[in-house]
């Protein structure tokens, strides 16, 4: 029950954080929600500031839902610890192997 709870408030949490988009993207502007830093805006420029400022807060939003996502779908009888997956399905194998082909010489 408390991990469906605390799912659910990091979750919406997150999704909080997509206001934080709509004056960097000029969706909104108010006197309140400015798309001016009163760090970066002054050392990188009005433009580099905004997307910089998008990306932290995609980078907010994503990891709060994620992490919600994670906490939802850990087991407290797996405590918390992954499943390792089997050699013969893994992705990364064939891509490893495609890889280290590319890598070596014709001649050799």
């Amino acid at each position: 029950m408390w991990r469906i709870v605390i799912a659910v408030v990091l979750l919406t949490h997150g999704i909080g954080h997509s206001l934080g988009l709509f004056p960097a993207l000029g969706l909104a502007k108010t006197m309140r929600w400015t798309d001016h830093s009163w760090l970066l805006t002054n050392l990188f420029g009005e433009s580099a500031a905004r997307w910089f400022g998008v990306v932290l807060w995609l980078a907010a939003m994503f990891g709060f839902i994620g992490t919600a996502l994670g906490f939802y779908g850990s087991s407290s009888r797996r405590s918390g610890a992954h499943l390792p997956l089997p050699q013969r399905s893994s992705p990364l194998r064939g891509l490893r192997s495609t890889g280290m082909r590319f890598l070596r010489s014709p001649t050799g």
